[in-house]
């Protein structure tokens, strides 16, 4: 898990309260990481962007300081897909050199504001000097809108600087925790994501949830509180995946829920199946558009047994039983019935009641 990108939805989202952008721009995010490390760079839109349903740009990361340090390479480049911004686009993915990567995404629709275009692996060699740093540049943009009309976009280019020093937080000592609950099967289980008190000044974050493909969860399951106050978006394309991106420009002062998800548990699924939910993505960034260092805990949903079930174990098992005392009594006909009140109620009850005719 990238722990030290600086997630771009995040930056460009933070743009919007600082004041008024005078042009749509494609914006590059900048991050850090260690020798051996691959670290997501996101490319997006800024909140200017108006009517966007298709670019294309090529960037390149081959200028470098110091010039002799080795070359950082995009990890799995045909593998890689749409963000929130153009969700389900075709995506064209090409390296035509070693330090270029030429892409292009068409969606259907036009689509406005801040939102994130791609994220980008970037594999840094174990080689690579302390302090070496990658302008990440974007060399070539055209974007388009529906019917293929051109939109004007300008560019702002990106920094990958090594860090050897980076250290990641102590193990266990969790920033942002996913809970653990019980569902019933059939049933919705609310998952909260939260902050812990291992982070501070968070105001952005994004992550990836991995879970079940049989477990169910839309982008309207999902709900975010006003913890983190800003934009935020939900990436709910691919079954057994969710990501999320929340941008705000404040950072929280304590710790506390982030969202609410809202999975849909099969019929199916058997008393006791464990689901369970793990991040693999996580970037934290705090009021300053910096990366803050942290780690994920993951949760789980287990199934329960049937609400009907537990309360009649519980009732053959309660000793005194948790109904008012039962006394077997004969009615006027002859059968015999059970009334779960005192002999004394009982009697009163039996006495001021009509007395019915029995049929023969």
């Amino acid at each position: 898990m990238n722990w030290k990108s600086t997630t771009l939805a995040m930056t460009a989202a933070l743009a919007l309260f600082g004041g008024v952008a005078q042009a749509a721009t494609l914006v590059v995010g900048s991050g850090e990481g260690a020798p051996g490390q691959v670290v997501n760079i996101n490319v997006s839109t800024d909140a200017a962007t108006q009517n966007l349903a298709g670019v294309q740009f090529k960037l390149t990361f081959g200028d470098r300081n110091p010039s002799s340090a080795p070359l950082i390479s995009v990890q799995d480049a045909k593998s890689l897909s749409s963000g929130s911004f153009l969700t389900g686009s075709l995506i064209s993915v090409n390296l035509p050199t070693n330090d270029s990567i030429s892409v292009a995404m068409v969606g259907t629709d036009n689509h406005n504001g801040a939102g994130n275009l791609i994220s980008i692996p970037f594999y840094i060699p174990d080689n690579t000097a302390d302090g070496t740093t990658y302008k990440l540049h974007i060399a070539a943009v055209d974007g388009s809108d529906k019917d293929g009309g051109a939109v004007s976009l300008g560019v702002q280019d990106g920094i990958l600087t090594v860090k050897k020093s980076v250290t990641p937080p102590p193990p266990g000592k969790a920033g942002v925790v996913l809970s653990s609950v019980t569902g019933q099967a059939g049933g919705i289980a609310t998952v909260d994501i939260s902050t812990t008190d291992q982070v501070s000044d968070v105001s952005s974050l994004q992550l990836t949830i991995q879970y079940d493909s049989a477990l169910v969860i839309h982008q309207s399951d999902v709900t975010v509180t006003n913890l983190l106050q800003g934009l935020s978006a939900v990436n709910d394309a691919k079954p057994g995946k969710l990501v999320m991106a929340i941008a705000g420009s404040v950072g929280a002062k304590n710790p506390g829920v982030v969202a609410h998800l809202n999975f849909h548990i099969p019929n199916n699924a058997p008393t006791g199946k464990v689901f369970d939910l793990r991040v693999t993505d996580l970037q934290v960034v705090n009021s300053q558009a910096q990366a803050i260092a942290a780690t994920a805990g993951d949760g789980k949903i287990t199934v329960g047994e049937p609400l009907l079930r537990r309360v009649m174990a519980a009732w053959s098992s309660s000793s005194p039983s948790p109904f008012p005392k039962a006394e077997w009594r004969r009615s006027a006909c002859g059968s015999m019935k059970r009334f779960r009140t005192s002999p004394a109620r009982l009697s009163a009850w039996s006495s001021a009641r009509p007395r019915r005719t029995c049929r023969t």
